[in-house]
Order: C-alpha cells, then sequence, then structure tokens
C-alpha cells in the first residue's frame, strides 16, 4: 500500500509514465516548462523515451534552462534501456565533447549501438567514423557497406552521398562509378543539391538529356547553385526539352543569386545579347558586376 501511495504521489499520479511523458511533452512544445516534471517523473519510472525526450528538453527546448552535463547521463540511460535515438544523439555529443569530456572511442560505441538498434542515420554517422579511423582503428571496407546499405534503406540524402563518394573514390574496394552514379541519384532525390549536379552532368554527358534536366531542376530546387547553372544552360539549349529562354534566364539569375559567378556572367551575356529574352544592359552589366565580385576571374 505505501508503494501505491508513493507512485501516485508524483507528478504522474495515475497515468502510465509513456502517456504521462507524451503530457508533458505537449506541455513543453506549448512553452509551460511545468511539463518538465511530468517527463521527469516518467523517466525515474524507467521509461526510456521519456528519459530520452527529457534529455532533448535540456538541450534545447525553448524556455527550458540548458543542462548538457545531465542530458548526456540520460541518455546514457535511455541508451542502455535500447532507446535507438538516444544512442545516436548520446554518441554526437561525445563526438564533439558537449556536456561532457570529447571521447571518440565512446562516441563509436555509442553510435554503433545506434546503428544496432535500428536508428539508420546513425549507421551513414558510424560508416564516417570507420573511413576516418575516428574513435578506432580504420575500417574502409566495412564503411562501404554500412554506407550503401543505409542509402538504400532510409533513401537520406546525405547518407547517399556519402555512400556514393565512397563507391566513386573506391575507398574499401574497387570505384563503381555506375553504382556511384545510382546512389547520386538517390541522394539527389533525398535532397542533396550537390549529388543532383554530379548525376545530371553524368547523365547529361552519357546522352541521358532528359533525365539530366530533371535531376538538375531537383538540384535547383534544394538551392545547389550548379544545379540551377546547369538547367539554365540545358533549358537555353533545348536539351531534354523545349529551348525556353525566359525559364532559362529565371535559372541562371537564381544560381547567380546563390553564389555562381559563372551563372551571373551567362544570364548577364543573354540579357546583353537581347534576342531570346528582351535586352536589359543596365540589369546585364548589374550581373556582370557581380560576376566579377564572386569570381575575380570573370571580371572584364
Amino acid at each position: 500500500m505505501a508503494l501505491s501511495v508513493l507512485a501516485l504521489a508524483g507528478p504522474c499520479g495515475e497515468l502510465a509514465p509513456g502517456p504521462c511523458a507524451e503530457r508533458g511533452v505537449a506541455r513543453v512544445l506549448e512553452g509551460d516548462a511545468a511539463g518538465l516534471a511530468l517527463v521527469e517523473d516518467a523517466c525515474s519510472q524507467s521509461e526510456p523515451s521519456a528519459c530520452y525526450r527529457l534529455a532533448s528538453a535540456l538541450l534545447d527546448a525553448p524556455g527550458i534552462p540548458s543542462d548538457p552535463p545531465r542530458a548526456v547521463r540520460l541518455l546514457g540511460v535511455a541508451c542502455d534501456a535500447g532507446q535507438a535515438d538516444a544512442c545516436a544523439d548520446l554518441g554526437q555529443l561525445l563526438a564533439v565533447g558537449h556536456g561532457t569530456e570529447r571521447d571518440p572511442p565512446a562516441a563509436r560505441a555509442r553510435t554503433r549501438r545506434a546503428c544496432e538498434l535500428g536508428a539508420f542515420l546513425a549507421c551513414s554517422e558510424l560508416a564516417g567514423m570507420m573511413v576516418a579511423g575516428f574513435g578506432g582503428p580504420t575500417d574502409p571496407v566495412t564503411a562501404r557497406a554500412v554506407a550503401v546499405r543505409t542509402c538504400e534503406r532510409t533513401l537520406d540524402g546525405a547518407s547517399c552521398a556519402r555512400a556514393a563518394a565512397l563507391l566513386e573514390s573506391g575507398i574499401g574496394g574497387a570505384p563503381e562509378p555506375a553504382g556511384a552514379q545510382r546512389l547520386h541519384g538517390l541522394a539527389c532525390g533525398g535532397g542533396a543539391g550537390p549529388s543532383c549536379t554530379v548525376a545530371a552532368t553524368r547523365a547529361r554527358s552519357q546522352g541521358r538529356a532528359s533525365e539530366a534536366r530533371d535531376l538538375a531542376n531537383r538540384g535547383c530546387a534544394a538551392e545547389q547553385p550548379s544545379s540551377c547553372m546547369l538547367l539554365g544552360l540545358m533549358t537555353l539549349g533545348g536539351e531534354g526539352g523545349s529551348a525556353q529562354p525566359a525559364a532559362a534566364l529565371s535559372h541562371l539569375t537564381r544560381a547567380c543569386e546563390l553564389g555562381s559567378g559563372g551563372a551571373c556572367q551567362a544570364a548577364g551575356a543573354l540579357l546583353l545579347e537581347g534576342t531570346r529574352v528582351p535586352g536589359d544592359e543596365a540589369r546585364a552589366r548589374e550581373l556582370v558586376e557581380r560576376a566579377c565580385e564572386l569570381d575575380s576571374r570573370r571580371c572584364p
């Protein structure tokens, strides 16, 4: 009876730890710091997800006093109880020494555990550690296999770009250009703009103009300047679709805004020419000046 009364005395009351943690998190997200007591009580009742959420709140929740050392301890509790995301976050904190001493071997061990528990983005981080020899010996062969498998499971842009780079460079095995191209395509679909440019450029060189134009369009949507420039040039020349000078100028201007000196120069030249789009000498000069600011090699 005493234990029952004691349990009811906590902030969670009769609520089970899981629902109590959910209620507490909802209140914290609404800006009510009192919700933290509910999450803390749920964590004290051996609810790993509550410990993880409490740690997350102590790291970066608005209106909650930051306490990284305590967050690290709570992440350790949650990770030891099998909470995959807690292991992944703890690995990152150990890697940089936030809230604790920097500990590369422990960071790698926690990241490996996160990967084993199903936090697949942690597998990509683990692959990077294996390639660099961070926290342990280099293991490029295993890293390559882990990176490719992670890409195929998650379709995450950054993970697929990492895997593509390994196949491209021949780290952990012979170079696989075709495999790298496929993974760059997956990375592009996952929002990795630089991979869109790589995949588009290769598709274009192999005569697959329509595919290249689509990949460049995706990269430009991800605000990759080189993709926007390529899309502009292909759209201007009618590669992979109809020629659309006005749209091409828009893509080139966007690439210029994103920092491509070559795109600024190309857009300026198009406006100075004044045949495929209405001429605008003043705007053309602005773009040429911007090209020079971004890349001195393009100065008149």
